[in-house]
């Protein structure tokens, strides 16, 4: 489409106006092309495609055909004329691919069409997307089928944290002037969200103990701890707790396997080394005193015994405790 443009000379000026003649488009394809099925037809299933993939991949190497298109000797998103050239500039790269090349990609594309794309490609377009295709879905269900719904649906942002949200259009699309459906039932939505986001941080709990060894795990001579954990992944310290015979490494590696399951639970599996210089410095804006065992104090161990000081504090507490 956008080759076709600017073999005529019409190259879209702006994103926006790129995006207002692609729907323009669109509408016109919906309107006027029919398939052979009927309504009652299964969707496509999502794939990715090989441009994306190589954006996605070889971005600089995109960018530097882009300049060449435009004439530049460096372009950025921004450049004018931007949108048009990048897709002449995926039409040459992937031509000119080899046939060993041309078998990879799209041996990658079939692997993301069963795996599905990076995590962190899924936040980045939730982030963007998750309303408009939410909508699009619930809009094209009404007037094909007459199918109206509320959707409580949820994603993961770019810095890992769930997100659980609403969409309702049965008002607007029915063309009735009625508050919506979240604002007359708000306690039963209210309700349904919160157990949603239960739900879900459970199964996060289950994916990152299944990913991780979580527990306190010492040398075969020495004693052993096994963590359990509430319905959220939190892990739980046994009582009572025998600790009879335990030296500084047992406590040091429960120490750091407690401390580091809170913390990939707070990252949303990104990482679960704590940084406990920053605590010390303010231990305050990681952990509120009323979460920490009585008079804790996490500090920074002396250099070369980078985790004893924060275990010496754990046993205390621990051993006082009990």
């Amino acid at each position: 489409m956008f080759n076709y443009w600017a073999s005529i000379g019409k190259d879209p000026q702006s994103e926006a106006e790129s995006r207002d003649w692609a729907q323009s488009l669109s509408g016109w394809c919906a309107n006027n092309w029919r398939m052979s099925q009927g309504a009652g037809r299964k969707s496509n299933s999502w794939k990715p495609k090989r441009m994306d993939l190589i954006w996605r991949d070889r971005e600089q190497d995109v960018m530097k055909e882009v300049a060449r298109v435009l004439g530049h000797e460096m372009v950025t998103t921004q450049t004018p004329r931007f949108l048009g050239a990048r897709q002449t500039a995926l039409s040459r790269i992937l031509a000119c691919q080899t046939a060993a090349e041309r078998t990879a990609l799209d041996a990658e594309v079939e692997r993301i069409s069963r795996e599905g794309n990076p995590e962190e490609i899924k936040r980045r377009l939730a982030g963007k997307f998750h309303k408009k295709r939410v909508h699009q879905a619930m809009q094209d269900q009404y007037q094909e089928i007459g199918l109206s719904s509320i959707v409580i649906a949820a994603y993961t942002r770019e810095d890992g944290k769930l997100v659980v949200d609403a969409y309702d259009r049965i008002s607007e699309l029915t063309g009735v002037a009625l508050p919506s459906f979240e604002q007359i039932y708000s306690n039963e939505m209210l309700t349904m969200k919160a157990s949603l986001l239960k739900y879900l941080l459970a199964i996060r709990a289950k994916q990152i103990q299944g990913a991780t060894t979580i527990g306190a795990t010492v040398n075969a001579e020495g004693p052993k701890v096994a963590l359990t954990y509430t319905a959220a992944g939190f892990p739980i310290l046994p009582r009572p707790m025998s600790t009879r015979g335990w030296k500084k490494d047992h406590w040091e590696t429960l120490f750091m396997d407690y401390m580091g399951c809170h913390y990939k639970l707070a990252t949303g599996g990104k990482s679960s080394h704590p940084p406990y210089g920053d605590i010390q410095q303010q231990q305050m804006t990681f952990i509120e005193n009323k979460y920490l065992p009585r008079n804790m104090k996490i500090a920074q161990a002396p250099p070369g015994d980078s985790r004893a000081s924060t275990s010496v504090s754990f046993q205390i507490n621990t051993e006082e405790n009990r």
